[in-house]
């Protein structure tokens, strides 16, 4: 999904402001270092934790929680740095950069690969 999907995806869901962070590929989505992403990824507050009823569910292979079509969660805003960005919570680029080094999966490589660059340019301007 572009980036006004997922937008519009993510106020569909009506979760409160300031209790998550947009993580993930949806973080670069926001950055501006990706066109589209398939799927909306969350850290939630324990307040919208509890709200959402996350902790009576067990978490799936991942270690995440499904709580909406293409939308994962984990649990704990802590787990990341974010900034605000464009009136939400974004995990910021750095954040990304080492959550995406240290899992090393097939598909996160072109992501590091890109956000390095992304940094490799901008401290040259």
């Amino acid at each position: 999904m572009k980036k006004r999907e997922f937008l519009a995806k993510l106020d569909s869901l009506k979760l409160p402001t300031y209790h998550y962070v947009i993580i993930a590929g949806g973080a670069m989505l926001m950055h501006g270092l990706r066109e589209e992403t398939a799927d909306i990824d969350l850290a939630v507050s324990e307040q919208l934790a509890d709200e959402l009823g996350i902790y009576r569910k067990k978490p799936n292979e991942k270690g995440t929680h499904v709580i909406d079509k293409d939308v994962e969660v984990i649990i704990g805003m802590n787990r990341v740095e974010y900034e605000e960005f464009e009136g939400h919570l974004v995990q910021t680029l750095p954040s990304v950069l080492r959550d995406k080094q240290r899992l090393n999966r097939p598909k996160d490589q072109k992501d590091v690969e890109t956000i390095i660059d992304y940094f490799t340019h901008q401290s040259r301007s």
